[in-house]
């Protein structure tokens, strides 16, 4: 026979928005189940970059100095760009429309460079 208990919210999905959710929501005491299809953390980063306000939040919520702590170095960030598409292989799929330096990143190395 199933039991029935009550949870007054329940989220879908483990990944940044699912997560910072539950955090939120623990730090306010608040029951919750989230529920996450995958096994394990991804293997490629999924926010490659937060905004000033994002991290305000996070940081009254304690999770600032961790996010930093793991963190990409700046010396990372070495280009921006805009593209018609990430994939496909349509006529208009996969163009460059402009790329540039940032974050001070881009020292003309190989490496700064490998990403087009």
């Amino acid at each position: 026979m199933a039991v029935i208990i009550g949870i007054p919210i329940v989220i879908i999905g483990g990944g940044g928005c699912g997560l910072t959710m539950s955090c939120f929501l623990s730090d306010f005491g608040i029951d919750h189940f989230l529920f996450e299809r995958h096994h394990g953390t991804s293997l490629l980063p999924k926010a490659h970059y937060l905004n000033q306000r994002t991290m305000e939040i996070l940081r009254q919520h304690r999770m600032a100095d961790e996010i930093i702590r793991q963190g990409a170095p700046l010396d990372k960030f070495s280009q921006v760009a805009w593209a018609t598409s990430l994939g496909g292989s349509e006529p208009t799929d996969r163009h460059l429309i402009h790329k540039r330096s940032c974050f001070g990143g881009d020292d003309g190395s190989p490496r700064a460079q490998m990403y087009k």
